[in-house]
Order: C-alpha cells, then structure tokens, then sequence
C-alpha cells in the first residue's frame, strides 16, 4: 500500500477533460450573469464530498469501497454500488462520444466516426489494462509534457477578452433549479474514482489527503478560466449558442508565429489526452467493481467486454443532441453518487472506526 506517490496528478488528469469540454457549456446555459456564484457552489459541494468520502475510506485503510460496503452486507453493497457502476458506464460512454466528436470536428472531419472511437477506446483500454500505478506514473510524464501546451493556450485566449463582459455579477438565487447546473455537477463527479483506489493507497496518510486538497485547489482557477474566457470573448447572451463554447473561444486566436494552423490544435490534443486517462480510469475501476460485487471474471475478460459495449453503445448516439440527453437522464444518478455515496462512505467508516476503538 501507497502512502503517497502519484495519486493527486491522477485526480487533477481526470478532471481536467471534464473541466475544458462539459463544464463551460453547462455553465453558460445557467443565465447570463454571475457565473461565479455558480462555479464556487459546485466547487464547495465537491470539496464538501471530497472531505467526507476520504474520512471514511481513511477509517479503513487498504479497503476499498467494495469491501468497505460489505460490512453492512454483500446485498446491500450490491444495491447501494450498483447505480454507481451504471453512472460510470454511462460516464465513460458520454467523454468517449465527445471526444470523438471533437476529433472529427477539428482534425479529421473525412474520418467515419467508428474509427475513431474505436482507437479512442483501444487506447482506453490498452491504459487501463497496465494497472493504476503505472497509468499514474504516465500521468505525471504526461502532465509535465501538455500542461505548458494548456496554459499557453489558455493564456493566448486573453488576447480577445473584453472584461466589461464579466459585469453584472448578481446571480440567479434559483439557479440550483436548473437542470444545465444539475448537469454542470459531472465535472464534480471525478473524486469518486478514489473508493477503488484505497488497497493501492493510504487515505488514512495525511500526505495522500493532502495532495489531493492540494490538487483540488489547484483546479479551482480552471473552472474559473472555462467559463470566464468564452464569457469574455463572445458576450454573456452569446455564448450559450455554442455547443463547445471554450473550444469555439480557441478558435478566435490567430498567431501567425505558430506551428500549427490554428491554437485550438494545441488545445484539443492535451484535453483528448487527459480525457483518455479519464476514460482509462472508468473502465478500470468499473472492472474492480462489478468483479468485486457482481461478475467474478477475468479482469481482463471484463474490461475488454466493457470496452467493446461502450464502443458498440457510442455508435448508436447519433449526435450532440443525443448526449444531452444522456447528461439530463443520468441527473439522478450522478446526485445520488455524488452525494449519497460519500455520505454512506462516511458513516460505514466512521461506525466501524468506533467499533474498533470500543
């Protein structure tokens, strides 16, 4: 077991594909004004979840939250970790689709969509295969290498920025009614991957906490700068005409100095990249799990019939509309894993911590 190492780059990867492609054209639909309001109160309430659901896997250590809910019985583990499988199905299935939609968008506009899903899900598959450890290792290589490319790009987008366009920053006291808010709440949902990690590392460590509230914060500005740069460029009442607001916000930067044609190019490379570890790390842990609870498989067996079930399932979502549909259907869900589970994480934790204790 772990007491430190890479988890906190894992944790910062696997958000950062949420953070630049589902989150701003979530957050754009809310209203016109006072995003910022909008971006802290999910922030808080990931920060909040994030907080209680290492609590409880550190009252524990080296248990996962497979057997970590076995303690109240295996039926019950089924029951209450069963939803969570299917949101991470659906997770998986919803990035992959995105993506391969950018992809063809952006750099291969000529290629059937099949092609590229299938490398998309190769390559997810194939990381995911080779085990955490070493898909965290890569992680730092891999963030060391396309970070200065993100921040680059980010950074050039100021180049067309008006700051008036930031004012007024009342909010919308009812925007936690909206469902584009509800939806914005998957970015948020990334933390979650961490209850199939504590056989690997120690929570109960106060350096692998703290790297993890240290790697929360540091996402904080990125949430801020997807929703503020689109905002900035094309106006409030605009921007949510966009289906991919930051990626459109790239678009509007020319230097002629560049290598390649356009700086969208850059940005799209590094987010496809984190958004494949992301989907790497969805299909393993989906794997412990349902192996765990449900299917004793093979993993590998398992994670090649997930792979190949997401890739048959994402040819039949025929466009942007349809994935919508899918962030709007999995609400429920993705309150309930996002809520519920921390909470019961804590609570199992928390009683069997007192029960040791006693």
């Amino acid at each position: 077991m772990i007491r430190n190492g890479a988890l906190a780059p894992l944790f910062f990867a696997a958000h950062l594909g949420l953070i630049f492609f589902l989150y701003p054209d979530k957050m754009v639909g809310i209203a016109h004004f006072g995003h910022w309001a909008y971006i802290l109160t999910g922030i808080a309430l990931e920060f909040a979840m994030l907080w209680l659901f290492m609590k409880g896997l550190a009252a524990m250590p080296g248990t996962p939250l497979t057997t970590l809910f076995r303690r109240w019985g295996a039926w019950t583990a089924r029951l209450l970790l069963l939803p969570l499988a299917v949101y991470w199905f659906i997770s998986l299935l919803i990035v992959l689709r995105i993506h391969a939609e950018t992809l063809m968008i952006i750099f291969l506009p000529r290629t059937p969509k099949w092609v590229i899903l299938l490398v998309l899900v190769l390559l997810s598959l194939q990381a995911s295969l080779i085990g955490l450890r070493a898909v965290s290792r890569a992680t730092v290589t891999l963030l060391l290498l396309l970070m200065p490319i993100m921040v680059f790009s980010v950074g050039a987008c100021f180049l067309n920025t008006d700051v008036r366009y930031l004012m007024p920053l009342t909010p919308d006291p009812f925007f936690w009614r909206s469902q584009h808010y509800l939806s914005s709440l998957a970015a948020h949902s990334g933390f979650l991957f961490l209850g199939m990690t504590a056989a690997r590392w120690d929570f109960s460590a106060p350096r692998v906490r703290r790297s993890i509230y240290v790697a929360m914060l540091a996402l904080v500005p990125l949430y801020f700068l997807a929703v503020y740069i689109p905002i900035l460029i094309f106006l409030p009442g605009n921007v949510d005409k966009f289906h991919y607001p930051l990626t459109a916000a790239f678009d509007t930067v020319n230097i002629d100095w560049l290598l390649l044609d356009r700086i969208t190019m850059l940005y799209v490379v590094g987010s496809v990249t984190f958004i494949l570890i992301f989907a790497a790390l969805l299909i393993k842990i989906n794997t412990e799990l349902l192996r765990d609870l449900f299917l004793p498989v093979s993993k590998p067996v398992l994670s090649c019939s997930l792979a190949a079930l997401a890739f048959i399932l994402c040819l039949f979502v025929p466009n942007w509309r349809a994935v919508q549909h899918f962030l709007d259907m999995d609400t429920p869900l993705r309150m309930y894993c996002g809520v519920l589970i921390p909470l019961v994480t804590f609570t199992i934790g928390k009683l069997a911590r007192r029960r040791r204790l006693a």
